[in-house]
């Protein structure tokens, strides 16, 4: 191991010199400061992954051109002199003037900006305009084409990438609002030259499975070009097929793909996703009380006016003495009392069975209820859950939750069942 920069940021082995990380780092960033064309250089390239931090006042962004990107910073006191960056977009073509800076502490150097004009669209926002004009003209992002969710859809099929996090988080809001819906995976490379083919061939093989009811297209946020793979043509036709309705759900609330346009519905999130596929089952079951009070309510008002309207009745016609009618009516009325409390007592038996059928099914989807069944919950090193074995290698550290407590445990070996 070599020696902490504290100590030397050199020593001598063999006759050879060996640098420290801190030693080597400071070594670049000397090499860099002495070069005077870094120093004070012009840049043109197309703006990507532009992001202000509101809290520093500093703005991070990417510069690009078609084969190679450089990381970039407006820092605070630069900034307040360069009025553009209040409207700059990504896939804007900028010329950018400022210095290369290194940070030793990630080994990384960074353009940082002091001066920037706007020269208009990059290539790749071009190549999306055209795209989506193009697409738009075939009808492909007719309202009229799109069709309306299902409102209780019991079985959800996703398409994205297994290990990503939106899929935890579609799992985590879809648990919490309707745990007895089915979710089914269909795994896809998100990002990258493949992710286009992939995520095409996920959503056609999960649509013509005839598994599920909805369909959830998505990933997390990211660069244009991390999202580029979601404005492919192929994936737009595979979506406008598909014979199950789409929720996209690309990246965070200010992306907007080709996927977005072409998708029955749009959410602005992975999560947002989740939230719109599905119905709150706590507020179903809420509903079904405030109904069930609210009909007690309207029959307990019948059978009073009906007393008081036969009673007014009553006094009308007393000085007549019609005892027959007055006894028939009655007779009537108790007839109709009889009448509508076995049918609210009926009708107050089956919501009250319908009710504790939802919340006993409720109760034994919960986690406490399946530890207590004799289930478990195993969870890696990072706190993520393994459900199978792809999740879980040899030697690997591992947490096992059961009804009572937590067992730490230290896998020795992985065998798959044969099915």
């Amino acid at each position: 191991m070599l020696p902490d920069a504290t100590t030397t940021e050199e020593r001598h082995l063999e006759g050879r010199v060996v640098y420290s990380v801190s030693g080597i780092n400071r070594r670049i960033a000397d090499i860099l400061q002495t070069d005077r064309l870094l120093r004070d250089v012009w840049i043109e390239g197309e703006v990507s992954g532009f992001k202000p931090h509101l809290p520093s006042g500093h703005y991070y962004l990417t510069l690009k051109d078609a084969t190679s990107q450089i990381s970039c910073a407006v820092f605070r006191n630069a900034a307040a002199s360069i009025p553009e960056l209040r409207g700059l977009k990504d896939g804007t073509l900028v010329l950018a003037r400022g210095d290369i800076g290194h940070y030793a502490p990630r080994g990384t150097y960074t353009f940082r900006i002091r001066e920037l004009r706007c020269k208009g669209r990059g290539d790749l926002y071009r190549l999306f305009e055209e795209m989506t004009r193009s697409l738009e003209k075939e009808g492909l992002f007719d309202e009229a084409r799109k069709r309306s969710l299902p409102p209780f859809p019991r079985s959800i099929g996703v398409v994205t990438s297994e290990s990503g996090a939106a899929f935890q988080d579609i799992l985590n809001i879809l648990g919490r609002r309707m745990p007895l819906t089915r979710v089914v995976l269909s795994p896809a490379v998100v990002q990258g030259a493949d992710a286009a083919a992939s995520i095409t061939a996920s959503l056609r093989r999960l649509d013509a499975s005839g598994r599920v009811d909805l369909i959830i297209l998505g990933r997390g946020g990211g660069s244009m070009e991390d999202l580029w793979c979601f404005n492919d043509e192929g994936l737009a036709r595979a979506i406008a097929d598909s014979r199950t309705p789409v929720i996209s759900a690309v990246g965070h609330a200010i992306d907007f793909t080709i996927a977005d346009f072409v998708a029955d519905v749009r959410a602005p999130t992975p999560s947002a996703a989740a939230e719109i596929a599905v119905p709150d089952m706590a507020g179903i079951l809420r509903q079904l009380r405030e109904s069930q009070d609210h009909l007690i309510s309207v029959m307990r008002s019948m059978i009073r006016s009906g007393r008081e309207d036969l009673i007014s009745l009553e006094e009308r016609l007393s000085s007549r003495r019609p005892m027959t009618f007055i006894e028939q009516g009655h007779r009537r009325c108790d007839e109709l009392e009889e009448r509508i409390t076995n049918t609210l007592r009926t009708t107050l038996l089956s919501l009250r069975k319908d009710i504790e059928g939802w919340e006993e099914r409720l109760e034994s989807s919960s986690l406490t209820s399946m530890l207590h069944r004799g289930f478990a919950v195993v969870t890696g090193p990072e706190g993520n859950i393994i459900t199978g074995i792809a999740g879980i290698g040899e030697n690997m550290n591992i947490t096992i939750d059961v009804s009572d407590g937590r067992i730490s445990a230290t896998t020795t070996g992985v065998q798959k069942h044969d099915r």
